[in-house]
């Protein structure tokens, strides 16, 4: 979705030239190691236990409420247009 916002505002040359920008910092920071740790992130954490689906639950349902929200929103806009429409032509 980030890349459709950002793609409205620059052009696909200015994208492309990002990103192969960020693939030569990345390579820099890989072969020079500036912080010792074979990471590319000073702060690194590494986790040992695994997810559960449970704790994704209230992320799923996050999105779902997200998505059904829009959607309601998106069709009332256009539901309240014709409503109005239909409404004014009532009235003449």
């Amino acid at each position: 979705m980030s890349l459709l916002q950002v793609s409205y505002y620059f052009p696909m040359k200015t994208l492309w030239r990002s990103f192969f920008c960020a693939l030569a910092a990345a390579f820099v920071l890989r072969s020079f190691n500036p912080f010792g740790n074979d990471h590319l992130v000073l702060f690194y954490i590494e986790y040992h236990n695994e997810w559960f689906i449970i704790e994704l639950l209230p992320f799923i349902l996050l999105g779902v409420f997200g998505v059904s929200v829009a959607a309601f929103s998106r069709g009332s806009n256009n539901i309240s247009f014709y409503s109005c429409w239909w409404l004014c032509q009532m009235g003449t």
